[in-house]
Parts: structure tokens; C-alpha cells; sequence
């Protein structure tokens, strides 16, 4: 064992010495994830979609109100209830969310029968 660990220790001195100096060159960057900025960017996306779909029903209802022709006014109309109900889906998606998250927000263990 000591002969491996002789004979490997200089070439894992030589990888730490590189990633070193790869650092401070600033050729290596270290990226770190956090689980709280993962959902909150995940949150952030499901309510830009339901934005979009409410903006849309929304253009899709002015459309179809200023439209000289029945049949656009028809159109735009079915397109607004479409959107419409793609934001009340969203709204579903966006509580879901929220109430799947709350169950790992609980600071107290379970059994945990100390008051402070």
C-alpha cells in the first residue's frame, strides 16, 4: 500500500497544483446550484407561461372585439376562451407548485415535541 500511494501521490499533487492554477488564471469556474434558486427559476417560468397565455387572450379578445367581420370576431373570440383556459390551467400548475413546496418548508421534525 505505501508503494502505490508513493508512487501516485506526486501526479495527484501535479492535478491539484493544475486546477490551482487553472483558478487563479480564471480559466476554471466553479459552479455551484442551490435547490432554492432551481424552483424559484422553475416558479418563474410557469408564471411567465401563464402571462404569456393572458396576454394572449387578452390580444386575441381585443382583436376580436375592434373586428369588422363576424367570422374574425368569431375566431379571435374562440381564441380568447382557448388562452383563457390555458390561464386558468396555469393558475392550477402555479398552486400546485406552491403547495408542493410548502411540505419541504416545515422547520420542525416530525416527533420534535420541544416548545422554545
Amino acid at each position: 500500500m505505501d508503494v502505490e500511494t508513493a508512487i501516485s501521490s506526486p501526479r495527484k499533487i501535479q492535478y491539484v497544483e493544475e486546477t490551482l492554477r487553472e483558478m487563479e488564471a480564471g480559466n476554471l469556474k466553479i459552479r455551484v446550484r442551490s435547490l432554492e434558486n432551481e424552483k424559484a427559476l422553475e416558479r418563474m417560468a410557469l408564471t411567465q407561461s401563464n402571462m404569456m397565455n393572458l396576454l394572449m387572450a387578452s390580444v386575441a379578445l381585443n382583436v376580436g372585439i375592434i373586428a369588422s367581420s363576424p367570422v374574425v370576431t368569431g375566431v379571435c373570440i374562440a381564441g380568447a376562451v382557448k388562452f383563457g383556459v390555458g390561464v386558468l390551467g396555469g393558475n392550477a400548475k402555479i398552486k400546485k407548485f406552491d403547495k408542493t413546496q410548502a411540505k419541504f418548508v416545515n422547520t420542525r421534525f416530525v416527533g420534535d415535541d420541544n416548545e422554545d
